[in-house]
Parts: structure tokens; sequence; C-alpha cells
């Protein structure tokens, strides 16, 4: 990764409250770098660049790292496609055990790579509907509706744990078994979004 790079992506984290180590940081450059590999020969996401991915993919996922507590050990990350958010947010919170689940065997075996080269994620070739583990915390960036993401992935919540939705439509209302604890927006490529987190009672 570029010098100019890293400096953008450090900066980000740290306005999340993160301090990124030169581990960290080799880490999202050998993402960075299988990833692009892997674009070329199939179609894991639209941004083709380093610079269009840190930005769009590696600094808008990062954004999701406010909702992580230190008391969150385990975290699923549903519709996981290249892996945003949750390698992102694997390499941010290195004690975070995340779980990336995707349908899609291709994006699947992408992030099986991921695992072997890059960091320890656990990939997951299913569907939501199978799905019967539960976290400590669940997201989504964008790959459901959000009161569908929260009518199906609320299952995979434990007890006192968050579903979180990342997304660019109306904060969705808290709902059966949830209580909604904060929504904020944040900038992002190309429109904001907003992190919808709802805890689980």
């Amino acid at each position: 990764m570029e010098a100019g790079l890293q400096e953008r992506l450090v900066l980000a984290a740290q306005s999340y409250g993160l301090d990124l180590s030169a581990a960290q940081i080799d880490k999202f450059s050998r993402y960075l770098a299988l990833l692009i590999a892997w674009n070329a020969r199939i179609n894991l996401t639209a941004l083709r660049t380093a610079a269009e991915i840190v930005e769009g993919h590696f600094i808008d996922s990062l954004a999701a790292s406010r909702l992580v507590r230190p008391t969150h050990r385990t975290l699923a990350d549903v519709g996981s496609g290249a892996g945003f958010p949750g390698v992102v947010l694997a390499i941010a919170f290195p004690a975070l055990g995340v779980t990336c689940i995707e349908s899609i065997q291709k994006k699947v075996a992408f992030l099986q790579a991921v695992r072997r080269e890059v960091i320890a994620i656990t990939p997951v070739c299913a569907r939501l509907e199978t799905v019967s583990e539960q976290f400590d915390m669940a997201i989504s960036r964008a790959a459901f509706a959000p009161q569908k993401w929260l009518e199906t992935g609320g299952k995979l919540v434990a007890p006192a744990g968050r579903i979180v939705a990342m997304q660019t439509e109306p904060v969705i209302p808290a709902s059966d078994g949830f209580q909604l604890v904060e929504s904020f927006e944040y900038p992002s490529t190309g429109s904001g979004q907003s992190g919808a987190p709802l805890i689980k009672i």
C-alpha cells in the first residue's frame, strides 16, 4: 500500500479512536493486494483501484468500529462479500472472533484465501436462514433491507448482543426483543451512511 494511502487509513482509524500498529497496517496492505489480484479474475467489488478500495471499503467499514465493545468476543458479518466490514474489523480488533457469512461460493473462496494469507477469520458458505450460531454482534453492510435484516438477522444475536445495520436507508425502528441504542451518520464514498445498532433484550 502506498504511503499516502497508509496515512489516509491511519488518520481515519484515529478518528474512530483506533491506533493501528505496523502489523495491522501490514495486514491491510496484504488484504488490499490480495483483493486487487482476485478482483482481476472474479468480480468481488466494483471498486478497482487501491485508492478506491481503501476509501470506499476499508475506511467505510472502519466506521463500524465505534460500535464494537470490549465485552464483544464474537462478530458475524452477514452478506460479507469480499469481507466488508468483517475482515476490516478483524484486523482492527485482533481479539475479536469474526465469522464472515456469504452464500456465493467464489466470494467464500476469496475469504478462505484471506484466512490463509492475512488474518484468521472464519468464512462460512451459507444463507442467513441456515445459520444457527449466536454472536455478541451481528452486522450487515447494505446486504439486506433494514427491516428484513432485523427480522432475519436477529436470531444470530446472543442475549444483550448487538445487531448493526450499515445502510443508506432511514434508521430502522426498535422491534420485538430489541431496543434502539444509537444511530449515527458518517461520510461514505458517494453518499452518507448510517449505522443503527440495536441491542437485544
